[in-house]
């Protein structure tokens, strides 16, 4: 785990170096302080002159140099804990967005967020304020050290070396495992917590319904009452060491006196400067103590996000960002349109400078137990092998009973989940112009659990990342339960995309919003609540939909999208969109067939 981490740390040596040689020379100036002052007190109770006007000046030269040395560890340890934040949480994400939401595992939705929330702050914790700090405490002692033996006297050097890495380093791996337990203890209750308080409040209206909500409490009150024990004999053990260590040290400090009475001849001076330079010593090996407290915790941590995302997909952090390429294509490429300055505000997004015409899936396969398979891609198949075009302007409804794969084909065609078989294809006038593919899937996910992740396996899974999100640039998405964010109705239909509002305003009357819309407090800037609380089902959707009519894509790919609504408003709405959706690819998944008429053109019927 340690290995993975420093590897992380390596993208970040600039800033992190920078900090750990200006802690080094603060710190390092703090002990020429003590040091110094031991000298000259040894000096002028031995009765030898000193210059005071010297002593001032050395002291106030030390003082500079240690200040701006503490300004500028300040400056990059803190420069690093910032660019470590804020590229750790950017790659969760990007790694996430690009995996199929059934990889991740069978884990909560609150205990998915304490890993990739809590989990991460924590390990930014370890490279600002711990692997510093450790590095720079090791580096001092040493140096301590050898100033002792060389100053003073070297059995006094290699005793104090000896005693303060026992007490600084030898108790505290000792006890290493024992932290590393309890800590994964504690972090898994956490986790397990907010999985809880998720749940709960995400049903809470079921757990109402059923009177099941005492339950649900007790079980939460049981899992923080386990937390706080677990925390509690984290803590008596940290108390436990930090009593030992202090008393050893203390014990260290009159065992040198002693010594340095009985051995012979040694200077008064040299007694001085042997307390001084242990004590120089105390600060530097407190900290050993105190880091290798908290280091377990972020062990921890690590293993639980790594469970989550591997750490080969952190190898990257640190790098700058760019746009990787997206493959070979024949002739046309998928890019940015430079008329795009020209369009109407609500059609300002990325646009093909060559028309998508044809959707293709060939030899379409799923599986949801693959995971739980080993690998075996064969393990619970579904859709067996299907295969299906579409070409622009033409509307396609994908029909059949439940279980049938219906909604599994439509996450497969806007490539929110890989198949484990078969291929998928946007073709333009002369040819492919981009491709996905299930043999790309094994690149991305299976063979990270595998020989950890080769240069060309890692070259493959940033091609085909690339390749996805570039595909999600033109297929459009709308799924049965679109998420509502807890936040204002403009960043629910912008999502990070700033629009212009007649783009926005647009968009919501094209989904017959605009009555309602007209009726909200704030406008645009109307709070939504939690989950969506203030908007009906059917008010959701459509906010869902407009949403994304706002990417204007070439390609839509609806799932139920109209489920929520009653027929009136669902028959006014598609013939809204019909002269938007007319000359695009369109894909809809709808048990009711009402309204269809005016749009339907292909039927795919799964059985």
């Amino acid at each position: 785990m340690l290995k993975k981490l420093l590897s992380i740390a390596w993208n970040y040596k600039k800033l992190l170096l920078t900090s750990f040689i200006s802690r080094v020379i603060a710190r390092f100036g703090s002990i020429a302080m003590l040091a110094l002052s031991g000298m000259w007190l040894g000096r002028l109770i031995n009765g030898q002159p000193i210059s005071l006007g010297r002593i001032c000046l050395i002291l106030g030269a030390i003082a500079i140099i240690k200040a701006f040395a503490r300004y500028l560890e300040q400056v990059s340890g803190h420069g690093a804990a910032f660019q470590i934040q804020s590229d750790l949480r950017y790659q969760i994400y990007r790694v996430l967005e690009g995996r199929s939401p059934d990889s991740i595992g069978d884990i909560g939705y609150g205990e998915f967020v304490s890993r990739t929330v809590a989990d991460a702050e924590r390990i930014e914790v370890f490279f600002a304020h711990t692997l510093v700090p450790l590095s720079a405490a090791l580096v001092l002692v040493f140096v301590i050290m050898a100033f002792c033996c060389l100053w003073v006297h070297p059995m006094i050097g290699l005793l104090m070396a000896l005693y303060l890495s026992f007490v600084g380093l030898g108790i505290p791996l000792f006890l290493h495992r024992v932290r590393m337990k309890q800590n994964r203890e504690s972090r898994a209750i956490f986790g397990r917590l907010q999985e809880g308080v998720s749940d709960y409040v995400q049903g809470l209206a079921e757990a109402q319904a059923w009177a099941s909500s005492d339950r649900l409490k007790a079980r939460m009150h049981d899992e923080q009452t386990r937390l706080d024990q677990s925390n509690r004999r984290i803590f008596r053990l940290g108390t436990k060491q930090d009593i030992l260590s202090d008393s050893l040290i203390m014990a260290g400090l009159i065992g040198l006196v002693v010594v340095l009475v009985l051995i012979q001849p040694i200077e008064a001076l040299g007694t001085y400067g042997a307390v001084a330079f242990y004590l120089a010593a105390f600060a530097p090996f407190l900290e050993l103590t105190r880091i290798f407290q908290d280091l377990p915790s972020a062990l921890a941590a690590c293993e639980r996000l790594f469970a989550l995302v591997p750490a080969e997909d952190f190898a990257k952090m640190g790098a700058p960002l760019s746009d990787e390429n997206t493959g070979d294509a024949p002739e046309e490429t998928l890019a940015s349109s430079d008329a795009e300055a020209a369009r109407p505000a609500m059609l300002r997004v990325k646009q093909p400078s060559a028309p998508v015409d044809r959707l293709v899936a060939e030899g379409l396969y799923y599986s949801y137990d693959e995971a739980a398979s080993g690998g075996d891609s064969h393990a619970g198949e579904i859709l067996g092998g299907r295969s299906l075009s579409v070409s622009r302007g033409e509307y396609l409804l994908i029909s059949g009973k439940s279980g049938s794969g219906k909604s599994t084909l439509a996450k497969l065609l806007a490539s929110i989940i890989m198949p484990a078989a078969g291929s998928l294809a946007l073709h333009g006038k002369n040819g492919v112009l981009l491709s996905l593919g299930a043999g790309e899937q094994a690149a991305t996910v299976a063979t990270r659990e595998s020989a950890a992740a080769t240069a060309t396996a890692a070259a493959t899974a940033t091609e085909t990342e690339s390749k996805r999100r570039l595909w999600w640039e033109h297929v459009s998405y709308v799924p049965q339960k679109g998420v509502i964010l807890p936040a204002s109705l403009r960043t629910n239909l912008e999502m990070g995309v700033p629009q212009e509002e007649a783009a926005l305003m647009e968009a919501l009357e094209l989904v017959e919003l605009k009555t309602w819309f007209e009726a909200l407090p704030d406008g645009l800037d109307t709070e939504l609540g939690l989950m969506g609380s203030r908007v009906s089902g059917g008010e959701a959707q459509r906010i869902t939909l407009a949403r994304v009519l706002l990417r204007k894509t070439p390609v839509y790919v609806l799932d139920e999208a109209y489920a929520a609504l009653d027929e009136a408003t669902e028959i006014r709405v598609r013939k809204n969109l019909e002269p938007f959706m007319r000359n695009r690819i369109v894909i809809e998944v709808a048990h009711n067939h009402s309204g269809l008429g005016i749009h339907q053109s292909l039927c795919l019927d799964l059985v």
